[in-house]
């Protein structure tokens, strides 16, 4: 008879333990439903559920909604882009129209000119992919800019289109040269070259 009931007993707590693994992996399922649905609150009140019987957590999820609640305590104006960049920067989703040569670019954007550590910095922290006409840019939070291959304008007036693309900074060095983003279907790279030549202009905002 206390065999039988010991048995009873354990057969009731191997059921009870899927049935409480079952009801944890349900929280976690909900906290990536609830970030799916960009409801920050709810997700992290499903992942403190889920961590009460899982102390190790899930790092993946926590990471998305710590970011979850970030996005959701910053402005982004209309036109521009939070990669994720840990100096902040935003980057706008359009190319200015038309080349510019150094100065008129220094000129008329200002501050919205990226530097050369903002360009750097999108060339370290994002994953580039070719695209055949330019390249997608992944910020670390997964958002993307677009970069075309716009080409350049010579100091002599002639242009060459499609092969390339060339980027201002506003930083210069010396009198005569200044530091811009350049990249082709076989790299990217950060360089100087004469302040005459007509390059692409994206903008960003601190």
């Amino acid at each position: 008879m206390k065999k039988s009931r010991i048995i009873i007993i354990l057969l009731m707590i191997m059921l009870t333990i899927p049935a409480m693994h079952s009801q944890n992996i349900d929280y976690l399922q909900k906290a990536k439903e609830f970030l799916s649905q960009g409801d920050c609150e709810r997700a992290r009140l499903a992942y403190d559920d889920y961590v009460k019987n899982h102390p190790n957590g899930n790092a993946e999820v926590k990471r998305q909604i710590d970011a979850c609640g970030e996005d959701l305590s910053r402005f982004v104006p209309e036109g521009y882009v939070d990669l994720g960049l840990p100096s902040g920067t935003l980057w706008k989703d359009k190319n200015e129209s038309g080349f510019y040569d150094y100065d008129a670019a220094v000129q008329k954007f200002g501050n919205k000119l990226p530097t050369k550590g903002q360009l750097q910095e999108l060339v370290t922290k994002c994953q580039w992919t070719w695209t055949g006409s330019g390249y997608k840019v992944v910020g670390p939070n997964g958002k993307s800019i677009y970069l075309p291959a716009a080409g350049y304008r010579y100091c002599d007036g002639d242009v060459d289109v499609g092969s390339c693309g060339v980027y201002w900074s506003s930083t210069p060095l010396g009198s005569d040269f200044a530091w811009y983003l350049g990249f082709n279907s076989g790299g990217v790279y950060m360089y100087n070259y004469n302040r005459c030549d007509g390059r692409s202009v994206r903008l960003v905002q601190d």
